[in-house]
């Protein structure tokens, strides 16, 4: 009987392994990020969705900093640590060492170039969705941006109001509490709605609007997005 080369069942077992992890996205699917980032997190209006875009993008943005400086200060590290492997006069535990710390930084560098390629997509998916709602929305002045977000205001409190009849019949108290914080003649308006107009409210949730269509566009290069190189 022929037993396997163990060096060869390793190596089965980590390409088995990458094939596995290759399949795993370990950030926010499109699917995610569309509806439940997007549309929940901005609600109804294109300038909520705008705005919560535009959170996710500077978020990644900041993130990716961070990420690529970490990438080019290892690759610094490993280039000297190589460097280093060639002199001679290293033996016994040196050389041990610093091939543990060596293959150490490669693990490191593989795990940080898996984390900005899927921020870089998160980056891009996030960043054409801005793109598109402000081909949508247009020049924000300073006076439309208020009237911008005063509808996105009252939006959110009427989407609250609709749920809270769906689940529960009646408004909650943080609703409510909510809806009197909103300017008198919104507030008053509201109030009328959910007084008189509640099957409204309820069919306008049925007919929740989608995200805004994503722009075709070039692909995006983030790096030179992020760094300006």
């Amino acid at each position: 009987m022929i037993h396997p080369n163990p060096s060869d069942r390793a190596a089965s077992l980590r390409a088995e392994l990458e094939t596995y992890l290759a399949e795993h996205r370990p950030g926010h699917d499109d699917f995610q990020i569309d509806h439940f980032i997007i549309r929940r997190g901005g609600g109804r209006t294109a300038y909520g969705q705008y705005v919560q875009a535009l959170r996710e993008v500077n978020k990644r943005y900041r993130g990716l900093k961070g990420l690529y400086s970490e990438r080019d200060l290892l690759q610094v590290d490993i280039d000297e640590d190589v460097e280093n492997a060639r002199l001679d006069g290293r033996e016994g535990f040196q050389v041990r060492r610093d091939d543990l710390k060596l293959r150490s930084s490669d693990w490191r560098m593989e795990d940080l170039v898996k984390s900005i390629q899927d921020t870089e997509r998160e980056f891009r998916r996030f960043f054409s969705i801005a793109r598109g709602l402000k081909a949508v929305l247009g020049e924000i002045t300073p006076d439309r941006k208020a009237l911008l977000e005063r509808e996105q205001w009252i939006d959110h409190m009427e989407e609250l109001a609709a749920v809270d009849f769906v689940a529960r019949g009646c408004l909650q108290e943080s609703t409510v509490s909510a809806i009197a914080s909103l300017p008198a003649d919104a507030r008053q308006e509201l109030l009328d709605k959910t007084k008189n107009h509640q099957k409204d409210l309820i069919l306008a949730l049925e007919d929740n609007p989608e995200t805004c269509g994503i722009l075709p566009g070039p692909y995006i290069d983030v790096r030179a997005m992020v760094t300006g190189k």
